[in-house]
């Protein structure tokens, strides 16, 4: 159930170390598919560099059989292409965290949640993990609003 991100509800940790060991296997699991996505792109983008080189030898091959200078030049530099930007990562993992943060400060904070600030931590990563268990739901409105969005 954490790893598909079900959560049926029927299944939830009842001890304060279960909340912790589940709220950091959701993370560790969350990591792990986008190490397992990262993975197939980085496969596929390897075969399609593999094909435009093969294509651009056999231009090149063909430009100097027919002596045409313009033809085989290749539109991109892609050995320069191979850098890696993590700062989409980055950008994804701040807004996940600023997420959290402000879900944490408003079901701590909220009049009527009664929530402790662990409660509310694990509250916030299981929700935005998508996995929702139902151990910690909104008791208010506005918490029942603010957990929908």
């Amino acid at each position: 159930q954490i790893l598909t991100t079900v959560g049926y509800g029927d299944i939830t940790p009842a001890f304060p170390r279960g909340q912790v060991w589940v709220g950091i296997n959701v993370i560790i699991g969350l990591m792990l598919y986008g190490s397992i996505v990262m993975e197939v792109v980085g496969i596929v983008s390897a075969r399609i560099a593999k094909s435009i080189e093969t294509i651009t030898e056999e231009r090149i091959k063909a430009a100097a059989s027919a002596q045409d200078s313009d033809v085989g030049q290749p539109l991109k530099d892609w050995p320069s292409m191979k850098k890696v930007d993590y700062k989409p990562m980055a950008e994804s993992a701040g807004f996940f965290v600023l997420m959290a943060t402000i879900g944490i400060m408003f079901f701590y904070l909220k009049a009527g949640e009664n929530k402790t600030l662990f409660q509310a931590t694990y509250m916030s990563v299981i929700t935005l993990s998508t996995v929702g268990f139902g151990a910690f739901t909104p008791i208010t409105e506005a918490g029942k609003v603010f957990g929908a969005i």
